[in-house]
């Protein structure tokens, strides 16, 4: 369902970039979809932790040997994609 409706988005005309920013880098799945439709890491940024007054709808990420993160590295992706790119 997420890949059709991702797909169907992405042939509006009126846009010429797509960005996805706030993406948990612990969601390997919705990167993994992300990924397949052609969309590309171009960024990331640091979230606050637990306790911190400012919101943010990335959730802190779990230690991962594959990354190479310590458990404390806050982080988030963010993602863009250009039609026909």
């Amino acid at each position: 369902m997420a890949t059709a409706l991702l797909r169907h988005v992405l042939t509006f005309p009126q846009f010429k970039t797509y960005v996805l920013e706030d993406i948990a880098d612990t969601n390997a799945p919705a990167l993994g979809l992300y990924e397949k439709l052609g969309f590309r890491k171009f960024r990331r940024k640091k979230v606050r932790g637990p306790g911190s007054t400012r919101t943010s709808r990335c959730a802190p990420p779990r230690h991962s040997a594959e990354h190479g993160r310590a458990p404390d590295d806050n982080s988030c992706e963010i993602m863009h994609k250009r039609p026909n790119g």
